[in-house]
């Protein structure tokens, strides 16, 4: 039981760092286009109270992820990791600006921008799953004589 508490306080880990990042991306990346108002909605206290909890479910399903991800991995913490990143910035934020670039009429820079921080999101939130996520217990065997 003391496990699956240590993993969900991963999950609300994960959602935390999703939404200040993603909050201190959109006021930092926001004033670097001209009319962005056009196609971006006004964030009252109801958006702000959606995405945060978006940002938690999707904390949770990254700690999922990685649950999965890591029986499937070496054992060596850093290639696991950085397999772990890559895996988030292929099937999570390529698809993501892809998207963004082929429906908004945003400019390139932004658009470059937000592929950036939101890589940059997913390399911390790879870290902090990777560091939290509860580790295996090691078996020890004890032979007899």
């Amino acid at each position: 039981m003391e496990r699956i508490g240590r993993i969900l306080l991963v999950g609300v880990v994960a959602g935390l760092v999703l939404s200040i990042l993603g909050t201190v991306s959109r006021l930092a990346l926001t004033p670097l286009a001209v009319d962005i108002e056009i196609f971006l909605k006004e964030q009252g206290f109801q958006l702000v109270l959606l995405g945060f909890f978006f940002d938690l479910a999707i904390g949770f399903l990254y700690v999922l992820a990685f649950a999965l991800f890591k029986r499937a991995c070496p054992a060596n913490f850093v290639s696991r990791f950085l397999l772990f990143w890559l895996m988030l910035v292929l099937l999570g934020v390529v698809p993501k600006v892809a998207d963004v670039y082929r429906f908004f009429k945003a400019p390139d820079f932004l658009v470059l921008a937000w592929l950036a921080s939101w890589a940059f999101q997913a390399l911390v939130v790879a870290v902090v799953i990777a560091l939290l996520y509860p580790k295996d217990k090691k078996k020890v065997e004890v032979r007899g004589e």
